[in-house]
């Protein structure tokens, strides 16, 4: 474990920030606000805290995930340079996956907050496909195809 601490030494605290903190101000805001608008009107309706809090963690690491994750792939201008960045991300990584897997399985377990899951709604073979198309009315489809 000494030696794990003594990685983060040898990387700058700012580089280490530029390489982790997601750098889009922006698009804080856009996760957060939804987020707790939902949540004050959740709880206000009588919904419970912990699922929220739950979700709340769950959301926030998978986004925060995706800046550390871009610079250990080098899909970025900033990206690591040196064998001990690329241990430091990898180390954030795994932290901030870990707390996202560990919520949602918290969030679902035994089934239970249903409401929460995303359903996946993308065919997924040429057949299933073949049948979602015929699934939707042809003047729907004919609508459709005009406005793409």
């Amino acid at each position: 474990m000494p030696a794990l601490a003594s990685q983060f030494v040898t990387v700058p605290r700012s580089r280490l920030r530029a390489l982790v903190v997601p750098r889009e101000h922006g698009a804080w805001g856009m996760l957060l606000v939804p987020l707790a608008t939902g949540a004050a009107v959740g709880i206000m309706r009588g919904g419970q805290a912990l699922p929220l809090l739950l979700f709340l963690l769950a959301a926030m690491s998978v986004f925060w995930l995706r800046t550390p994750l871009e610079s250990w792939l080098g899909t970025t201008p900033l990206r690591a340079q040196t064998v001990v960045e690329r241990r430091a991300l990898l180390v954030f990584i795994l932290c901030l996956s870990a707390v996202a897997a560990l919520m949602f399985t918290a969030l679902f377990w035994g089934g239970q907050n249903r409401a929460y899951r995303i359903q996946p709604r993308v065919p997924v073979c040429p057949r299933d496909a073949s049948q979602a198309r015929r699934a939707i009315p042809l003047e729907r489809r004919r609508t459709l195809a005009t406005v793409l």
